[in-house]
């Protein structure tokens, strides 16, 4: 993997790319359970401007980010992926 290039804004992610950078609020976090995906940790978060974005990580990785991603605190986020949302549930715009 590449390394990640200079932080940039919520608006400027597109899934073409995986090595971004983001500064981002933690804004919401909470447990879901679904038939597709399973036990996720879902997470709202927003970058300086209060664009918001959506994100969710698999079972095996909610505990460690449930302790690096606490609601309410700035951190910077450079491994992730980018997928387009499909279906009814969009809890953001972006």
């Amino acid at each position: 993997m590449s390394k990640p290039s200079s932080k940039v804004l919520i608006d400027g992610v597109k899934p073409v790319r995986h090595n971004w950078q983001i500064r981002v609020k933690v804004l919401h976090c909470w447990k879901q359970t679904t038939a597709f995906a399973g036990n996720t940790l879902e997470f709202i978060l927003a970058d300086e401007t209060g664009v918001k974005i959506a994100a969710s990580c698999k079972r095996n990785q909610i505990s460690h980010l449930q302790r690096e991603l606490p609601v309410g605190e700035w951190k910077t986020i450079d491994t992730f992926a980018v997928l387009d949302i499909s279906g009814q549930y969009r809890p953001t715009t972006h």
